[in-house]
């Protein structure tokens, strides 16, 4: 990845941010409001951070080049956050935190600027994620005691990890998307579909064993 490259992408996710928040409809509602407004109003934290963690490199390879791209000091990332981690885990949260400031920062220049373009970044699929965006995908799951409703999404997962949330990594995969609640189960319309599983999980093979194990359908 270039530096082309990489900025290009902070900007696609930009302008995204934007659209999926209708920036532009909600500052001309609000004339004259400052951006922090408007981001308290419209959860932008929350968009954010789901957008990021979507589109973020998930190597310490791809961290290593955002982190030579960004003009962002990393050491300004709390400590805390990464603390007894890994040096990949820790090259890879602060190349999700430096990534983050680069978007938010160019979101909020594009806004205060009226640079509003109509643009939705779509969700590549790789070994943890299945991307869905912006063609969405429905998915219909049982309700029982593996399924956990985030509101955000629906995690499937052992009933020994719900239980022991401490327990090492094992089977966890998260519906991400809007959610609509069933009598006997939960209708998902997936932006992405992604595993929390450890290092060598496979989103493909977890969402077979879903979909053997846990009644999990893919609907029209």
């Amino acid at each position: 990845m270039t530096k082309e490259e990489y900025l290009e992408r902070v900007r696609e996710a930009a302008v995204t941010l934007l659209t999926e928040t209708e920036a532009q409809a909600w500052k001309k509602e609000n004339e004259d409001q400052p951006f922090y407004e408007f981001a308290d109003a419209v959860d932008l934290p929350d968009q954010l951070h789901s957008l990021i963690d979507s589109t973020c490199e998930s190597t310490w390879q791809g961290a290593i080049e955002v982190l030579n791209h960004s003009d962002q000091d990393p050491d300004h990332v709390d400590s805390g956050i990464y603390e007894g981690c890994s040096w990949k885990k820790i090259l890879i949260i602060l190349a999700f935190e430096v990534y983050s400031w680069d978007v938010s920062g160019l979101a909020e220049e594009m806004f205060n600027n009226d640079e509003f373009e109509e643009y939705l970044m779509p969700l590549e699929s790789n070994q943890r994620q299945i991307g869905h965006f912006p063609d969405i995908q429905r998915y219909k799951i049982p309700k029982g005691a593996w399924a956990v409703n985030l509101h955000s999404g629906i995690k499937v997962m052992e009933e020994t990890r719900r239980c022991f949330p401490k327990a090492p990594l094992g089977f966890s995969v998260v519906f991400e998307g809007e959610t609509e609640e069933r009598p006997s189960h939960f209708i998902v319309y997936a932006k992405r579909v992604y595993t929390q599983g450890g290092d060598d999980s496979n989103i493909q093979q977890d969402l077979e064993r879903c979909q053997e194990e846990y009644g999990v359908r893919i609907l029209p």
